[in-house]
């Protein structure tokens, strides 16, 4: 969400923002996503008794991010600090709500905004680097390509 937001506002006339670092996010959300994103329930309870189990179940659902060359250090750089302990239990450090929208979007609203997101990009004229996961079925390498032409 946030490199979709850093994008709108990299668009808007007068913007501070000079350089920008995109990470596995575009105009276009793969419909192959948002399949993925719903099979793991965003949004419904995550609550582990132990560490681990919570870390591997984050990892499991992050899979598409890509690999790494020493894998149990890493995803606990990358997924360690999303976990909290509370009440005895490993949850999720992000609210739980974050899945309403996801629930109201059909595919005309999805075609609509990325519509809207495209007249954005277009609108972004400052040096970018686009990251995009190994194995990511969020942002293809097509979207990327298209989104080297239009901001090279």
């Amino acid at each position: 969400m946030g490199g979709l937001i850093g994008m709108v506002y990299a668009a808007m006339p007068n913007s501070p923002i000079r350089r920008m670092l995109i990470n596995d996010a575009g105009p276009k959300i793969e419909p192959e996503a948002l399949k993925r994103l719903g099979s793991y329930d965003v949004g419904q309870p995550f609550a582990f008794a132990d560490r681990a189990d919570a870390l591997k179940r984050l990892n499991e659902i992050c899979a598409t991010f890509g690999e790494y060359t020493t894998p149990e250090e890493a995803w606990e750089v990358y997924n360690g600090p999303m976990l909290v302990q509370k009440d005895g239990q490993w949850i999720m450090h992000y609210d739980p709500n974050i899945s309403v929208p996801f629930a109201s979007v059909n595919s005309i609203m999805a075609k609509a905004g990325e519509m809207a997101m495209w007249h954005a990009c277009k609108q972004i004229h400052i040096p970018m680097i686009i990251g995009r996961g190994g194995n990511s079925d969020l942002l293809s390498a097509a979207t990327v390509a298209e989104m080297s032409k239009v901001n090279p």
